[in-house]
């Protein structure tokens, strides 16, 4: 089976999501981050660590929501089949679910999709079932 990646990055640059709900990132530098270094090490000087550089860190705030993902039906509502069944939450989708014909992860790999998005029908019939509510 070839996979094709259908992701997009998460970034600050990429507008994806409207601004209440855009991920954040803030990159911290080598030549910021020595005293998060300093507070491991009690005593430690800036000159202590080579070249004076601390490390390389992003701190992310994001909602469920940003990057590509897969929403289950508990987004969308609580229950199911008018009121009679708890909607299910994501956890409870079986991992083939996303391998099946027509599931996201593999409508653009077969060679009738590979120059062409999937279309919700098939993506909607494989997810969850007639009777389950995806958009």
């Amino acid at each position: 089976m070839q996979f094709i990646d259908l992701s997009i990055p998460i970034t600050n640059d990429v507008v994806s999501d409207p601004p209440v709900m855009r991920p954040q990132i803030s990159y911290m530098t080598h030549e910021t981050t020595w005293e998060q270094i300093a507070m491991f090490s009690p005593g430690l000087a800036k000159d202590d660590l080579p070249d004076g550089e601390g490390w390389a860190v992003e701190s992310l705030t994001l909602s469920t929501h940003n990057g590509t993902h897969m929403d289950a039906p508990w987004h969308f509502h609580s229950t199911t089949d008018a009121g009679a069944t708890p909607a299910p939450c994501i956890d409870e989708a079986p991992l083939d679910l996303f391998f099946r014909p027509g599931s996201p992860s593999t409508s653009c790999s077969s060679s009738r999709a590979r120059s062409t998005a999937p279309t919700i029908s098939p993506i909607r019939a494989a997810a969850w079932g007639p009777r389950r509510r995806f958009i």
